[in-house]
């Protein structure tokens, strides 16, 4: 199929999941910009810098824009602003921090998305790690009326393949 002349912007954590859906999406995006967050608890993390060398040395140099984002302002309004209300409204049936952090991702990528014209978005999000809001169906499903409230096509394509029974048994446990 024909590469579109439309960009993509993919949350981008440089794991094997988001690469993955670089590279697929590559068929047919004619750019995907890279997009990986980090807030004050992760600002020590590692760059993802060997998986992105490898889709640019695949692909092509200028297919893959790469930027860092902090999302610490829009995570610490949505843990903050208004906690009490919703603590007396909702009691502890609220996002925890890894929840609210996901939220906060995707929030800074429609905005990414508004400010560069971008209309699909996609992450590497699959079925483990189901304990997480952000690899719930549900969840899912609100990010992705989310995403189109603002013109933005939400999807994540190896969201069904198959998960290893290893990594199975360890979300179980967890």
């Amino acid at each position: 199929c024909p590469v579109s002349s439309e960009d993509c912007a993919i949350l981008y954590s440089g794991g094997t999941d988001s690469t993955c859906v670089a590279a697929l999406l590559a068929e047919r995006h004619r750019r995907l910009h890279l997009l990986t967050f980090y807030e004050a608890a992760t600002r020590d993390s590692p760059i993802p810098a060997a998986n992105v060398g490898r889709l640019r040395d695949r692909f092509g140099e200028d297919r893959f824009p790469h930027s860092v984002l902090s999302v610490d302002a829009i995570l610490h309004r949505l843990s903050c602003d208004r906690y009490a209300y919703y603590l007396r409204r909702h009691g502890f049936f609220m996002l925890s921090n890894c929840g609210l952090s996901s939220l906060a991702w995707h929030v800074r990528a429609i905005v990414y998305c508004l400010d560069n014209g971008i209309r699909f978005a996609a992450d590497g999000v699959t079925r483990e790690l189901g304990h997480f809001p952000g690899h719930m169906d549900p969840v899912l499903k609100e990010l992705k009326g989310l995403y189109s409230r603002f013109g933005v096509e939400y999807e994540n394509p190896v969201r069904d393949w198959d998960v290893p029974a290893d990594q199975r048994l360890v979300d179980r446990l967890i």
